[in-house]
């Protein structure tokens, strides 16, 4: 530096100290110019500043309790199965929510749209109390963090059990259409679940030879003071008394043998009351096979169906010579006449009366019931041969082909 600063004085060369007020001598400083690149990095670095410190704001804002609150309300509103799954977890650990399991919410939302609302009110009281509503159905929960910074929010929903009642052994219960399990004993009980909430469709399926029961309950499994529900799936089946007058009958329904009675009474079931079921009783007797009188199933909840008292006097029969085993197979004369057509060459060599019963035995196959005593007395004495009080006398044309050949030759 040439000029004192103190005074203004032009310094000499090689003299350290002014000449006019004695100050020392000082070095020259050279002000530099900051670079073009140095600019660049600090106006980066102040621009980093600002975007963090903006992006810190926007996120305390966008993930705050209450806008997560407001976005949940908003996806339950829409029904969105798959987005809804994401933000929901169950109080039991066990449970895996998926956009099935949460259908039933859905089917309660849809007939109480107002639930949305309480839903939102419910959330909004545990935010104020810092905590969720463990008496709701949902409530909030901390599941994590977002960015390592905001708190993130579920959905913790309650679930519930049901405890399924029912009173028909192998009963199909069905729970929204899908069968869960299969009853294995008349006085059924069973715990279902766990379950998550919503408006749940109970069934119980009950299926045999004679009736068809079913039964449904709907559930709303919300709102509800214990977390298990007792639903009652019990059928109510017809259940009829049959009595007679004679021990050792079998209980036939729609033709078909369904239990022997122990005695003269007998208590069965369940059974259709619409119109659809007849039932009628069948025994071994002295003379043969004995049925009574056939009866429709009705509301009536007790039937006597008695069997005729046969006369003491011996009865003499008339016309029948029974065939000799030459004619005879397996009880029949012609064995395959239901399904073969005869010719005259079958015939040469049987008798009027083995003719007769060969045409007869061709009606007897189908169960009828002969009026006559010589041939009640012949086909009551065939094992093959059972009545059939609904055979109407109808024949195919192989069988009708036969019954007029045989006639011909009678």
């Amino acid at each position: 530096m040439n000029i004192c600063t103190n005074c203004g004085t032009h310094f000499e060369d090689g003299v350290q100290f002014c000449q006019n007020c004695g100050m020392k001598r000082g070095n020259l400083v050279v002000k530099k110019n900051m670079s073009s690149g140095a600019k660049v990095g600090i106006t980066l670095l102040v621009l980093l500043i600002i975007a963090i410190v903006g992006l810190y704001l926007y996120g305390s804002s966008y993930y705050k309790q209450t806008a997560q609150v407001d976005r949940m309300i908003t996806i339950v509103q829409e029904r969105d199965g798959d987005k809804l799954a994401e933000i929901v977890t169950a109080d039991d650990p066990s449970v895996i929510v998926t956009r099935e399991s949460l259908m039933p919410l859905f089917s309660y939302i849809k007939e109480n749209p107002s639930y949305v609302n309480e839903l939102k009110e419910y959330l909004r009281q545990g935010e104020k109390r810092g905590d969720g509503i463990e008496r709701a159905d949902f409530s909030l929960t901390k599941d994590g963090k977002y960015f390592f910074l905001f708190d993130r929010y579920k959905l913790k929903a309650k679930t519930y059990y049901t405890t399924l009642l029912s009173n028909e052994k192998g009963t199909s219960l069905k729970m929204n259409g899908k069968e869960i399990d299969k009853t294995d004993d008349k006085k059924f009980e069973k715990q279902y679940g766990p379950f998550l909430p919503g408006a749940q469709v109970f069934q119980s399926e009950y299926k045999n030879d004679y009736v068809k029961l079913s039964r449904e309950e709907k559930v709303v499994l919300m709102k509800q003071g214990q977390n298990n529900v007792t639903i009652d799936l019990t059928l109510q089946g017809q259940y009829i008394t049959v009595q007679t007058n004679a021990p050792g009958a079998t209980l036939y329904v729609n033709q078909k043998p369904v239990i022997a009675l122990a005695g003269e009474e007998i208590t069965w079931g369940p059974v259709a009351t619409d119109g659809s079921t007849t039932i009628y009783l069948e025994r071994n007797g002295e003379s043969g096979r004995e049925t009574t009188k056939v009866e429709t199933v009705t509301a009536l909840s007790s039937y006597t169906l008695p069997f005729q008292k046969k006369s003491t006097e011996k009865t003499v029969v008339y016309n029948v010579t029974p065939p000799t085993n030459r004619y005879v197979y397996n009880g029949f004369i012609f064995p395959d006449s239901d399904v073969r057509k005869l010719t005259s060459s079958d015939l040469t060599y049987l008798s009027k009366e083995q003719l007769k019963i060969a045409r007869n035995e061709i009606y007897a196959r189908h169960g009828h019931m002969f009026q006559t005593k010589d041939m009640q007395a012949y086909f009551s004495k065939q094992s093959w041969y059972r009545e059939n009080p609904y055979f109407t006398g109808k024949l195919t044309d192989i069988e009708t082909y036969n019954v007029e050949l045989i006639k011909s030759r009678e």
